[in-house]
């Protein structure tokens, strides 16, 4: 067998077969990856680096900017501006902490939502002028990064004062209405004292605008400064310390509805649903009264249960809701939807107008003030390091939650019930363009959020004589999450739709109905006036307060043994003690309809404990007033986190130029509590918990840096990770209603390679050319769910998974069984057991791909060069969600620039999306409570998901100019 020795020789000979002085040098990139200056090709990890030359000239603004030059990373937005997704080699948060650190100057800043999923709108915020560095780190780090490296890290590193005074003013303008200018100045103040100062300020027309309004769109605007002092008093001794403070304004995000139900679109079809759940259904609604002694609550005398009259998950069989070109009559019920998220051709942004002002909602708004003191002491035997830090971050988001309206339209349902919207708008509701919003219902998100930070880490890196070496430190890290809810769904929703139950034999929905009365929303006379006054109609509204303490200590330490001069093994440690506490509202359980400040349902007021839940105190409707308890009651629950993460390292320098590694590392990502929205089935402690997500991860790499015509750096690297009860969201039958929820499934595999190239060819001077390429095989090998959600069960069916149904709250009955009207209510709630095994994980393309060319040569002789670039990234397939019914396309994105480069100033022109590829990257689903809703008939329509796509930004033309003056 030949040895592995023999081979690493034959492949470093292949990569250096001329000698390293043959060939000019590449330039020499400095990281601290590993919490020391390193050259990046020295150190054993997949880490690449974005310098301060390529933030200024590529004009990096943000997290959407800086995962582009890294095809192993992805970041999405879905649900909302605060919904920041990022994926590094496959792992996403689909749910629970971001498995991405974000730091600043080695400080960790990671934070998440609260009710939504995402890392939260302090993961993406705009980059000041003073970054130097961003360091991208790929595979689990948390030994050396901490808390949440779960998949990898992003690490900002700003720029300290210089040792001569210099400064830097930038002007940047380009179409719709983008400007921008930054400028930074500093130097010495006296010996031991520098000072440095940053600031920026920019505004962003919209690229699209609303249809319903004529208003932009995707437009935002934000300024913000930086200090920083570093104190030097003498050689032993350097303090850094650095204060921040920004402020920017998003207008609504430039969502469009995306196909499916009876919008016609690219890629629909219909997906039926399974005859066993379409029995059950008919089944379901066929239940008489409760029987005396029965705790089920009866609804207005109608007959049903509350069981029984679920709308969520019982189907009504309301036909196909499709567009007539894809009905079909040889199947059964079911509903279109898109199987691509496509382009944004023929894609118009329409949004709810704010029922308060008749205008756009305003958007998302944050304040952001940071501190930070880094203190480090060169002693005899190492360096001593403190890093404490601080940040305050106040957010408010007001958006159209459901990001749909229409302004022309009519109910033509049979049996006649005219619904159009009355000629004179009731009061409160406004006019403006194509205005008010003429849907029946709308989904409002208006939060207000607040994260207050400390961080404190001292550290100690020995440098010792010898072959030993190693590192200790010690991390606290508190963080105060805060939220203000006022999320709602708002509607006037009458029920004889499509599909109505025939109560009284006569063909028609007849009332009373649960929770509603005779002329209150069941289109007769001008009794459909509209959410926007359901709206006003609820104020003055109380906020539900949401509340998450989070509080981590944590030792950690590597020991680095040279083992001789080539080969060195590297062993390091974090132990973790974590606390977790969550202050939510448990409210309006035992309902239809699950959601704080619903309008035209039955309100119930709840008691909750840890073992039991009661429900108590019907209130309904009378007339066209509400009378609903507006206090609600809280859940407070805590866990606490205890565990390790180790990490192997073996280090080879097969020659001075090619490097060859090997690790192993486990990390870990707490369990916790759910987060989700409030409302629902108020629940347990117990059963909103879930448990901490586990991997396992082995990769060998190999770094070179060798001479092919040029010099040319070749990094390759392959992994495997073992991925262990991920955090997933479903849904789970709570009294009869399906209630969103937090899982772990059981399990998934990556397998990975990844692919890094840097050439400077001889034979062409100034050209510089980058490939970067990553696969991933990325799979669940275990997850069995159980779904209650009508779109999942119709996907999973519709896509060969099938649907074996089982019987959640009584064991006794066979899985599968046809449920029996005469005996459902002993056999309780009902899902669609799933296998999702083989099924692709969530936003993670299989192939990735980023090219990049520079050429630069002399234009004259007094130092002014031309600068041609242009960078392209590439993307397969990436599916929504684990059902992997829908999917984003892939997509090419090709960015270009020329300018003048000159020691003292450049000025250089630009194209973003140079092909302008309108295919949509970043999208999101969620329960339509608009149109589709009104034409099913709520019980039918509710079970209904509609999806969105955000419009991506067209082609853009910029120009940016910088001038530096003092000494660079």
């Amino acid at each position: 067998m030949v040895s592995v020795r023999r081979l690493a020789l034959l492949a470093a000979a292949a990569m250096s077969a001329m000698p390293g002085a043959a060939w000019p040098q590449i330039e020499e990139i400095v990281v601290t990856t590993r919490k020391k200056e390193e050259n990046l090709q020295d150190v054993p990890i997949a880490v690449s680096a974005i310098t301060a030359d390529q933030i200024e000239r590529q004009g990096v603004a943000d997290l959407s900017d800086v995962v582009k030059s890294s095809p192993s990373v992805q970041f999405d937005r879905a649900f909302g501006p605060s919904d920041t997704r990022i994926t590094i080699r496959g792992l996403s948060n689909t749910r629970g902490r971001s498995n991405v650190a974000f730091l600043v100057d080695n400080i960790d800043v990671t934070t998440e939502n609260l009710i939504s999923a995402g890392s939260g709108l302090l993961a993406n915020r705009r980059l000041l002028s003073d970054v130097e560095r961003i360091e991208i780190v790929k595979g689990p780090q948390s030994a050396l990064y901490g808390r949440a490296a779960f998949a990898g890290a992003i690490n900002y590193i700003t720029r300290d004062p210089g040792d001569e005074f210099n400064g830097t003013a930038r002007l940047d303008f380009a179409q719709d209405g983008f400007q921008q200018v930054d400028a930074a100045f500093g130097g010495p103040v006296t010996d031991t004292l520098g000072l440095r100062m940053t600031g920026f300020w920019y505004s962003q027309g919209g690229h699209y605008v609303n249809a319903m309004s004529g208003q932009d769109v995707g437009d935002s605007s934000g300024s913000g400064a930086a200090l920083t002092a570093v104190w030097r008093p003498d050689d032993i001794t350097k303090v850094k310390l650095r204060g921040e403070y920004s402020r920017e304004d998003y207008g609504p995000m430039a969502n469009a509805r995306v196909g499916g139900g009876w919008q016609d679109g690219p890629g629909n079809r219909l997906m039926p649903y399974p005859d066993a759940m379409l029995q059950h259904a008919r089944n379901m609604f066929a239940v008489r009264a409760a029987q005396p002694g029965n705790d089920d609550v009866l609804l207005n005398g109608l007959g049903f249960t509350k069981s029984g009259s679920n709308g969520s998950t019982a189907l009504l069989d309301f036909n196909q809701y499709c567009p007539d070109s894809l009905k079909d009559p040889s199947k059964g019920p079911g509903f279109c939807q898109p199987t691509s998220m496509g382009n944004g051709k023929g894609r118009v942004v329409k949004q709810s107008e704010n029922p308060l002002t008749g205008q756009d909602f305003d958007g998302s708004d944050l304040e952001t003030f940071r501190l930070s003191i880094i203190a480090t002491f060169d002693l005899d035997g190492g360096r001593l390091s403190s890093f404490t830090g601080w940040t305050n971050f106040n957010g408010r988001d007001s958006f159209d939650q459901d990001w749909q309206a229409e302004a022309d339209y009519k109910f033509t349902p049979p049996g006649g019930a005219p619904a159009s919207y009355p000629a004179t708008p009731p009061p409160g509701a406004y006019y403006h363009g194509r205005r008010p919003d003429q849907l029946l219902a709308s989904q409002i998100a208006d939060t207000e959020s607040g994260v207050d930070q400390l961080s404190q880490e001292l550290r100690f890196e020995s440098r010792l004589d010898g072959a030993w070496q190693y590192t200790v430190g010690a991390l606290y890290w508190d963080e105060k999450r805060t939220l203000d809810d006022r999320n709602g769904l708002y509607l006037c929703m009458p029920l004889d739709k499509e599909g109505r139950l025939d109560v009284d034999g006569s063909g028609r929905f007849t009332y009373p109905t649960f929770g509603y009365q005779p002329g209150v929303c069941d289109g007769t006379g001008n009794s459909v006036i509209g959410w926007q006054q359901e709206y006003l109609n609820t104020l003055p509204m109380p906020a539900p307060y949401w509340e998450a303490d989070t509080r981590h200590w944590s030792f950690y330490g590597n020991i680095d043994w040279q083992i001789t001069d080539d080969w060195q093994l590297v062993v390091e440690d974090r132990l973790v003690s974590e606390r977790f506490r969550l202050l939510k509202p448990n409210q309006v359980g035992c309902t239809n309809l699950g959601y704080m400040g619903v309008i035209g349902q039955v309100f119930l007021d709840e008691q909750a404990s840890g073992t039991n839940v009661i429900c108590s105190a019907e209130k309904v409707i009378i007339g066209n007033n509400l009378t609903s308890n507006d206090s609600y009651r809280t859940l407070e629950a805590s866990t606490s986190s205890n565990y390790h993460t180790p990490k192997v390292t073996l280090n080879w320098k097969v020659t001075p130029d090619n490097l060859l590694y090997f690790f192993w590392a486990k990390a870990q990502k707490p369990g916790g509590i759910n987060q989700l929205v409030s409302g629902g089935v108020a629940s347990t402690v117990t059963a909103e918990k879930y448990d901490p997500e586990e991997l396992q991860a082995w990769e060998i790499g190999s770094k070179n840096t060798t001479d092919f015509f040029g010099p040319l750096q070749a990094n390759i690297s392959g992994f495997f990770q073992d991925y262990t009860d991920k955090q997933i969201t479903t849904q789970v039958m709570v009294d009869g209603v399906a209630t969103p929820r937090v899982l772990n499934a059981s399990g998934a595999e990556i397998w990975g390679l990844e692919l890094e190239l840097l050439w400077q060819p001889e034979f062409v001077d100034g050209l510089v050319l980058t490939a970067a390429y990553t696969y991933l095989d990325a799979k669940y090998t275990s997850f069995v769910d159980n779904v209650s959600s009508l779109q999942r069960i119709a996907q999973a069916y519709s896509s060969g998974r099938g649907c074996k149904l089982v019987y959640l709250d009584n064991p006794t009955v066979p899985d599968g069984q046809t449920v029996n009207p005469a005996t459902f209510q002993a056999i309780g709630s009902v899902a669609c057991q799933i296998d999702y095994n083989g099924a692709w994980l969530e936003r993670t393309p299989e192939h990735a791909l980023a090219l990049g060319a520079s050429y630069k040569r002399p234009l004259t002789d007094d130092g002014i060069d031309l600068l041609t670039e242009v960078n392209a990234n590439w993307q397969s397939r990436r599916y929504l969600d684990q059902d992997n019914g829908v999917w984003f396309d892939p997509y090419w994105n090709v960015d270009a620039r020329v300018g003048l480069i000159h020691p003292k100033y450049e000025i250089i022109a630009y194209i973003d999306n140079l092909l302008d590829d309108d295919t949509i990257r970043s999208g999101g689903s969620g329960p339509d409570f608009g149109r589709q809703v009104s034409e099913t008939g709520f019980t039918g329509g509710l079970g209904i998901m509609h999806y969105w796509g955000t419009l991506p930004d067209p082609r853009i033309f910029g120009i940016r100019a910088t001038y530096r003056f003092g000494q660079h």
